[in-house]
């Protein structure tokens, strides 16, 4: 039970959301940010937007957009939405932990260019055992009787056998876009005999 508990701990950090407000104006111009922008826009994720974009808290966003409108560019304001915290790792070395708290304040502009930090997910070695049994025959030890299943709301049912990671000891990464409709990835590490998937 401590190793399901681990797990799924494990698995919600940097998927707590962070707001984006997508804005069509300069923010350095604005004064909303001190920063250099030498181009119209940003290049997040190796993706170019003519965009500029604020990353912050659910209790930052409503001042921003109310400074926005009070220097009268509310129309310049294009979404707002929201992205897994992963989406944005590593943006001024903000700590994943502080973009996961829900009680944390804070709002950074996007620089000119930037690429997210994949999120390192280390679930541990296999179960050993359940309530104190730990099984003889060692078949017991594989799928189909041992294995990491995910289901997605909208998606395609995965199973990852423990015996395809590297030593039964599952890792992934966890990536995502910064868009209005993020696409959060895990991808195995170590799966299969390959290195880096």
């Amino acid at each position: 039970m401590e190793n399901i508990l681990k797990m799924f701990k494990l698995l919600f950090h940097g998927l707590s959301h962070v707001y984006v407000i997508a804005y069509a104006r300069n923010p350095a111009d604005d004064g909303l940010d001190a920063g250099t922008f030498p181009y119209q826009g940003v290049i997040v994720n190796n993706i170019a937007s003519g965009l500029f974009y604020c990353v912050c808290s659910g209790s930052q966003v409503l001042g921003i957009i109310k400074l926005i409108n009070v220097n009268g560019h509310g129309n310049d304001i294009k979404a707002v939405f929201t992205v897994p915290s992963c989406a944005v790792n590593g943006l001024n070395n903000i700590p994943l932990s502080t973009l996961d708290n829900v009680n944390s304040d804070f709002s950074y502009w996007i620089p000119s260019v930037f690429m997210s930090t994949a999120v390192d997910i280390d679930l541990g070695d296999a179960p050993t055992g359940l309530n104190g049994y730990r099984p003889r025959n060692k078949k017991l030890w594989n799928y189909p009787f041992q294995y990491l299943g995910f289901t997605p709301t909208n998606g395609e049912s995965k199973v990852f056998r423990y015996e395809d990671f590297a030593n039964a000891h599952p890792k992934f990464k966890l990536i995502c876009e910064i868009n209005p409709n993020p696409s959060p990835t895990f991808i195995p590490v170590d799966f299969k005999g390959v290195p880096r998937c």
